[in-house]
């Protein structure tokens, strides 16, 4: 009779070191989603940036003021999507990038973080 009411004891502590587990694990998971991304809170580069028309098909995207800044963590889209910049090394004061844009596109300049996490640095429509 003992050993059938430890059985019975060994399952319902079973059952509840499985439950407190879920729940924690629950727990967790929900901390590491509320939690703000480590890259968020770096200092974005206080650059300043300028879009103008060339043609119909055409603008450039100026870098008009701030410090300078990696190609590789430029993202300039137009109508959301991605286009090349033609340039190696660093964009830096009073550089401009040609690139392919219709009259009445958004375009948008972003700046690259670790993990391909993106911030907005520009937008407007031209």
């Amino acid at each position: 009779m003992e050993d059938k009411n430890f059985i019975k004891l060994a399952i319902k502590m079973g059952k509840i070191a499985l439950i407190l587990g879920i729940v924690l694990s629950l727990f967790l998971v929900a901390i590491q989603i509320t939690e703000t991304p480590k890259v968020q809170e770096r200092d974005m580069p206080g650059i300043e940036w300028d879009i103008e028309r060339i043609n119909s098909t055409h603008i450039l995207v100026k870098h008009v003021s701030g410090e300078p800044i990696e190609v590789e963590r430029v993202l300039i889209t137009v109508e959301g999507r991605g286009r090349p910049i033609h340039k190696i090394g660093l964009i830096e004061e009073g550089d401009a990038i040609v690139t392919q844009a219709y009259v009445g596109t958004l375009i948008e300049v972003f700046w690259e973080q670790e993990n391909e996490y993106l911030r907005l640095m520009h937008r407007s429509r031209v």
